[in-house]
């Protein structure tokens, strides 16, 4: 059951644009992705505020891992995000996540 909603969120998530951004990334004022600016400050404080009580992602690393190093791993991170923000593209390693349907009751 799993693999079949990996395949299917795999087949909604993964598509890729060359060239440019895509529309739908682009709101009605007219501000891309592109035009988006993430800094050391904003990084360091969503790391520190990072919930404890999440599961690891694909990449195995802990929460707990990621807001102690948050002031040593802010500068690569606003390195790469600025990046990837400048140039429109996700690596295809972060397309990866690791779904867990839960069963609740009823129907």
């Amino acid at each position: 059951m799993a693999e079949v909603f990996n395949e299917y969120f795999a087949t909604v998530f993964t598509k890729e644009v060359r060239g440019c951004i895509p529309d739908v990334l682009t709101d009605s004022d007219g501000i891309e992705l592109n035009d988006i600016h993430v800094t050391e400050d904003i990084i360091q404080k969503k790391l520190r505020r990072i919930r404890m009580d999440k599961a690891p992602g694909v990449d195995e690393l802990v929460p707990r891992f990621l807001a102690a190093l948050s002031d040593e791993i802010s500068v690569p991170l606003n390195i790469i995000y600025n990046r990837l923000l400048r140039e429109g593209v996700v690596p295809k390693d972060w397309r990866d996540a690791n779904v867990s349907p839960i069963c609740k009751s009823g129907s």
